[in-house]
């Protein structure tokens, strides 16, 4: 296990409470990032989506919560969301009031780069790896919900993402760190 995996794990199920219901993420299954339509003030974890045509929507500038499995599957909302403050062994989650939050204009799919996912397989896999660039200057890590585990973004291989059932049911779209 590698160092970052070993500190993913040991912070987010041993210290990360749920941010829709404060229960631990001890018996989660999966750690559960969720993107919300809300602006974060702090730098880690802040999210975007590459294939948004606006650069104010492509911007690491969305705040994240990460849930349970039980939330996840009852489809709650998350009250608070999650910043990263340190690194290492020394990293510490500090949570935000969503409430406290300003909005953020939601991404639809019309905001994406035409064609999203309408187009045969090889054309994706083109389009994917030609933004793994792109991408890796973003966000250095990318979160594998196949593997659950950590993936370094230039490493993605379109030929393996485009396939993934993952990827493919979250609308071309993975968890950037």
């Amino acid at each position: 296990m590698s160092e970052w995996e070993r500190v993913w794990e040991k912070v987010l199920h041993a210290q990360v409470k749920c941010c829709a219901c404060s229960g631990s993420l001890r018996s989660s299954t999966h750690i559960n990032l969720v993107t919300l339509n809300k602006y974060a003030t702090w730098k880690y974890p802040a999210y975007g989506n590459i294939l948004a045509r606006d650069p104010n929507k492509r911007e690491s500038k969305r705040a994240v919560a990460i849930l349970c499995d039980d939330c996840i599957e009852q489809k709650r909302e998350a009250k608070r969301a999650v910043e990263f403050v340190g690194k290492g062994e020394d990293l510490r989650i500090r949570y935000h009031d969503i409430e406290d939050l300003e909005d953020a204009e939601p991404i639809t799919e019309e905001d994406l780069e035409e064609p999203a996912l309408d187009f045969g397989l090889e054309e994706r896999i083109r389009q994917f790896d030609g933004l793994v660039g792109e991408a890796a200057n973003l966000h250095p890590l990318t979160w594998c919900p196949r593997d659950q585990s950590m993936v370094i973004t230039m490493i993605l291989e379109g030929r393996v993402c485009c396939q993934c059932p993952f990827f493919v049911a979250n609308g071309g779209i993975c968890d950037p760190l």
